[in-house]
């Protein structure tokens, strides 16, 4: 049962590599096998889940919530959440409206094609969106206050969805026919560049069932049963003898 369990979850992560864009490595840890349960049994656990076998409980930790989370609409389908930026964004969405960012070309993004943390909590402090009031902290940057980053002049604006007056922090009036994004406004070589880096969506993007975990395990176990089977009774009986 151990044997499988563990192989059980070396082909969930080889089938996430198959399927997925560039898995990172959190996702692709967020699976562990819990071994010697009694039964005799074995189980492959989502980190952080909760499971009727105490042991099970070792595994909480970063990865809690992972299947709860951002993989459960990869493994059900259907629409995925929020994250957590888009959270903090739709306290400042003029009405209330659900937030869903899509990155363009021009987002910055890590190896595996994700707005990085620290580049995210940047937009959202020029979009006095990063903590605040009654939060414990406020990571918002002062209007009229020069970057600190490598690109002094560089900072982030938002379009609303139905804003009828566009203006930049500065209080620049900007084109009526800008659609509704997330902006970052650079100097180079004394000139003005202005370029989407968030687009906002229009509905909850939908995802289709990728990821079949049950299924692959039950794969794993029908093929390999006999074979592991034979092959540790036979050490057991060499063992004994």
């Amino acid at each position: 049962m151990n044997i499988l369990a563990e192989r059980g979850v070396r082909a969930i992560q080889g089938e996430m590599r198959r399927v997925f864009d560039r898995p990172t490595p959190y996702a692709l840890n967020s699976l562990a096998w819990v071994e010697d349960l009694p039964g005799p049994a074995a189980a492959v656990v989502w980190r952080g889940s909760t499971d009727p076998w105490s042991r099970a409980g070792q595994f909480k930790g970063a990865h809690e919530g992972a299947y709860q989370g951002y993989l459960r609409a990869q493994i059900g389908g259907g629409p995925r959440r929020q994250k957590a930026g888009e959270r903090r964004l739709q306290m400042r969405m003029p009405g209330g409206q659900t937030v869903y960012l899509v990155p363009t070309q021009f987002a910055q993004v890590d190896a595996y094609g994700n707005v990085t943390g620290p580049r995210m909590n940047k937009i959202l402090s020029d979009l006095q969106a990063l903590g605040g009031a009654g939060q414990g902290f406020d990571g918002n940057r002062r209007p009229g206050k020069r970057s600190r980053g490598r690109r002094r002049a560089e900072y982030y604006f938002v379009v609303w969805p139905g804003q009828a007056v566009r203006r930049t922090p500065g209080g620049r009036l900007l084109p009526n026919n800008l659609p509704p994004a997330i902006y970052q406004k650079l100097d180079v070589k004394g000139a003005e560049v202005i370029r989407p880096i968030l687009i906002f969506a229009k509905k909850p993007p939908v995802y289709r069932q990728r990821l079949d975990p049950k299924a692959i395990v039950a794969g794993v176990v029908a093929r390999e049963m006999p074979d592991v089977w034979a092959d540790r009774l036979s050490k057991a009986i060499r063992r004994s003898a």
